[in-house]
C-alpha cells in the first residue's frame, strides 16, 4: 500500500487568536497548528525538529526588529566551514495590524484603571495610551491573548487586541485603530530545520557577518554586495553573545537582507567574495533564501453600502452585515461542503464557493458567510463539521483553505480572513474577502474560468469580455 503523507506540523508564537495565528494559518493554510507562549520555545520545536516549521515575527513597520526572533537565529551553533546553520528562514509574510481597545462591557474610557497588554501592541499604540490613558497603570503580558484572560477577571480593565480576538473572547470595542501609525504592518518568517531547499523561486536571502574593529569595514563589507549589482533591502545590528566569536565586548552582528535568491550565479559569487576577504569578514552565518512576499499596493478594504452621508466612526458588526442581506459586497452560503439533500459530503459545493471568493477577489472584494442561508436563516457549520476528521473549527479552516488552493491558488489564500461568530444561536463562519491585485482565475479540471460579482451574484465572463476586464482592471499591476 502507498505510504501515507504525513500532515505539516507548524508552531507558532501563540495562543490562538493572534496576529501569529493568522500568519501561521495564512502561509500552511493545509498544516496542522500548535502554539507556543514563547519565542524560545518554538524556535526549540524546530530546532529539534519536533515541528515541520516555526512562525515568528521579525520586524514592525512603527517599531522596528523583532530582536528574540533574529538573536535565536544568529545565537544558534553552525558550521564555520560552510557557514551553515540548521534553522534557516524559508519564507515571510506581511499581515497588516490593527489595534483596538477592548473591554468586558462598553464604559467610559475615564473608567478604565488597568490597561493589560503584551509589549509589542504596547509600543505600537504608546502615542495613543499616552494621551488617552495617562493614570491607567500598565500591566504586561506573554501575549495579547493572554492580556484578554487576565481582563475577563477584571471590571474596571482593558486590553489591546483585534476584531478576531474581540469576537473570540466576548469583548467589546471601546476605542478602535489605537495605533499610532495607520499603515501598521508586521513581517513574519517561517523557519524550518528540515525543508531549507532553495529553489528558482527564492529571490531574497538574509545573513549576519561580524567585522573587524576597525574604521570603513562596515563600507568595504557593503562594498562587496555592490560589487555584483545586488540590492540590500535592509541591515540590523544584533549583540555577539558568543565570545568565541568575538571576544571584545559591545560589538554587533550585522544582519542583511539581500534581494537574491540563493540558486543565482549572483549569490554565489557573493558568497565566494564573502568567503575570500578574510580581512573584512571575521565570520557570517547563511539564515536562509526563500521567496519573498510580494508587494504591491495595499488592497481596498471591501465595506457594505452605507446610506449617503452616513459615515459611522467604524466599519458596522458581521452581524449588521448579515442583518441587511445579499448584496453585490455580500453573499450567503448554507454549507461549505455538506450537501443537505444527501446528507453527506459534496464537493462541488466548495466549487460553488470557490468560484464566490474568485468572483470577490476580482472585484472590489466584500464579505461570504457560511453557514448562513439565502434567506438570511442561521444553518451553521455543524453539518459541515460533523464530516470532517477533526471536528472542530480550525479543520473547518483548513478545509476552506483547502477550496482557495483548490480552486484559486497558494497564493490567493491570503486574500481571505476567516473568522467564527454566532449567529442566532448557530456557529457562523464569516470570511473577508480583499480585492486581488492581479486575476483571480478559478480552475476546475484543469480549465480556467474568470468570475466577478455583479448584482447579488457570481457570474462568469467570456474570453474576450474576461480579457476586456483584466486590462481594464488590472491595468497598473
Amino acid at each position: 500500500m502507498p505510504k501515507k503523507r504525513t500532515r505539516t506540523k507548524v508552531v507558532y508564537l501563540g495562543p490562538k487568536y493572534t496576529f501569529s495565528h493568522e500568519a501561521a494559518s495564512k502561509m500552511f493554510p493545509r498544516a496542522e497548528l500548535f502554539y507556543q507562549s514563547s519565542f524560545r520555545d518554538v524556535f526549540g520545536m524546530v530546532y529539534t525538529a519536533q515541528m515541520h516549521y516555526g512562525v515568528l515575527p521579525v520586524e514592525n513597520s512603527s517599531t522596528g526588529p523583532i530582536a528574540e526572533t533574529f538573536q535565536l537565529l544568529v545565537d544558534q551553533p553552525f558550521e564555520a566551514i560552510k557557514s551553515d546553520v540548521r534553522v534557516k528562514i524559508t519564507g515571510e509574510m506581511f499581515i497588516p495590524i490593527n489595534h483596538h481597545l477592548l473591554a468586558r462591557t462598553k464604559m467610559e474610557v475615564s473608567q478604565l484603571r488597568t490597561l493589560y497588554t503584551h509589549r509589542q501592541p504596547y509600543l505600537q499604540c504608546a502615542d495613543w495610551i499616552s494621551q488617552n490613558l495617562p493614570n491607567v497603570r500598565i500591566e504586561y503580558t506573554i501575549s495579547t491573548a493572554d492580556a484578554a484572560e487576565k481582563l475577563l477577571q477584571d471590571s474596571t480593565g482593558a486590553c489591546i487586541g483585534s476584531n478576531v480576538l474581540a469576537r473570540q473572547a466576548g469583548l467589546v470595542k471601546l476605542s478602535p485603530d489605537i495605533q499610532d501609525f495607520s499603515r501598521n504592518v508586521t513581517r513574519f518568517v517561517s523557519i524550518s530545520a528540515t525543508h531549507t531547499k532553495v529553489t528558482a523561486a527564492c529571490n531574497k536571502s538574509t545573513f549576519a557577518i561580524i567585522i573587524p574593529d576597525k574604521a570603513g569595514t562596515l563600507v568595504r563589507a557593503l562594498q562587496l554586495v555592490s560589487a555584483e549589482n545586488v540590492n540590500l533591502s535592509s541591515i540590523k545590528t544584533l549583540p555577539i553573545r558568543d565570545s568565541r566569536l568575538f571576544d571584545l565586548d559591545f560589538k554587533d552582528w550585522f544582519v542583511i537582507d539581500i534581494d537574491e535568491g540563493g540558486a543565482t550565479p549572483r549569490f554565489q559569487n557573493l558568497v565566494d567574495r564573502l568567503s575570500a576577504r578574510r580581512d573584512v569578514i571575521l565570520s557570517r552565518k547563511m539564515l536562509g533564501s526563500y521567496a519573498a512576499f510580494p508587494l504591491g499596493p495595499p488592497p481596498r478594504e471591501a465595506r457594505p453600502t452605507m446610506p449617503t452621508g452616513h459615515r459611522p466612526q467604524e466599519p458596522p458588526s458581521l452581524l449588521d452585515i448579515i442583518a441587511k442581506g445579499e448584496s453585490e459586497l455580500v453573499e450567503f452560503k448554507a454549507t461549505l461542503r455538506y450537501d443537505i439533500k444527501t446528507r453527506g459530503a459534496n464537493k462541488e459545493l466548495g466549487k460553488v464557493v470557490g468560484k464566490t471568493l474568485a468572483g470577490f477577489m476580482n472585484s472590489d472584494g466584500g464579505y461570504l458567510f457560511i453557514g448562513v442561508a439565502d434567506d438570511g436563516e442561521a444553518f451553521g457549520i455543524e453539518k459541515d463539521i460533523s464530516l470532517l476528521g477533526k471536528r472542530n473549527e480550525d479543520e473547518f479552516l483548513s478545509t476552506l483553505y483547502q477550496v482557495v488552493l483548490d480552486t484559486i491558488g497558494e497564493e490567493y489564500c491570503q486574500k481571505v480572513h476567516p473568522e467564527f461568530l454566532t449567529y442566532k444561536a448557530k456557529r457562523v463562519c464569516a470570511i473577508r474577502i480583499d480585492r486581488s491585485n492581479k486575476p483571480a482565475w478559478f480552475i476546475d479540471k484543469g480549465i480556467q474560468t474568470f468570475f466577478i460579482r455583479a448584482g447579488n451574484s457570481t457570474r462568469p465572463l467570456g474570453a474576450k469580455d474576461a480579457l476586456d476586464y483584466v486590462l481594464e482592471k488590472f491595468r497598473s499591476v
